[in-house]
């Protein structure tokens, strides 16, 4: 990468408090992580060619709390009259999330909602987490997903289940709902997860049966939650 001089509008991106930054390419898709610190480009128009001979310039933000704009759909539940309905998430940030309601909601400042939804990019993004930094992780209708060709095995989510033991702090929640075992992965029930996720280091706190959105649609499964130790 070049510092250039050329008068453009360039893109923008942001890098964690450790510098490290995921630049990607505005016509494949194809992304690199780069340490802004150790290359001298923080918050300098800099120039890149992609491997697919595109060339652009950007610019490498450092931002504590930066606020990404997605389109990603969710479900959203009122904690006070259990009612449940399907969102659109419009931002993230580590201080929040902006969504959409498909009609008027019936909220007022203190209530409390729980959020739940899947990162679903085609590039598959990478997301830099802290050691020992976070305090929940829900894992609804992902671990079928997470090997090649979306499917899964026992050694794909091994190495998920690791790195999920590695950024949760202690006592951290796990909340797992696995669907799609039997044509997805190369188990068939949940207690094979079940075991799985024990095996790595999280302790089996309970098992919940309700209504969940999957797919578009309602439907009443179980949902696995676990405590890291």
């Amino acid at each position: 990468m070049e510092k250039s001089s050329e008068m453009q509008e360039p893109l923008t991106f942001y890098a964690d408090k450790d510098g490290m930054a995921v630049i990607v390419c505005p016509t494949c898709g194809f992304s690199k992580e780069v340490n802004v610190f150790k290359t001298d480009i923080a918050r300098k128009k800099t120039k890149a060619r992609c491997k697919c001979e595109h060339t652009f310039e950007f610019i490498v933000e450092i931002r504590t709390l930066y606020r990404k704009i997605v389109d990603l759909k969710g479900q959203c539940e009122h904690i006070k009259s259990r009612k449940r309905d399907v969102i659109q998430i419009k931002d993230l940030s580590l201080s929040g999330i902006g969504f959409e309601h498909p009609s008027p909601i019936d909220i007022v400042v203190g209530d409390r909602l729980k959020i739940a939804f899947r990162l679903d990019n085609k590039q598959k993004s990478k997301i830099n987490l802290e050691t020992k930094s976070i305090n929940a992780v829900l894992l609804y209708d992902v671990i079928h997903l997470v090997g090649k060709n979306n499917t899964s095995t026992v050694d794909d989510r091994k190495k998920l289940y690791k790195d999920i033991y590695r950024i949760t702090r202690k006592n951290a929640l796990i909340s797992v709902y696995p669907s799609h075992l039997t044509t997805h992965t190369d188990v068939t029930s949940k207690e094979e997860i079940k075991k799985e996720i024990e095996e790595t280091g999280f302790s089996f706190e309970k098992e919940i049966y309700t209504e969940l959105i999957h797919d578009d649609s309602k439907v009443k499964d179980c949902i696995l939650n676990f405590r890291k130790k």
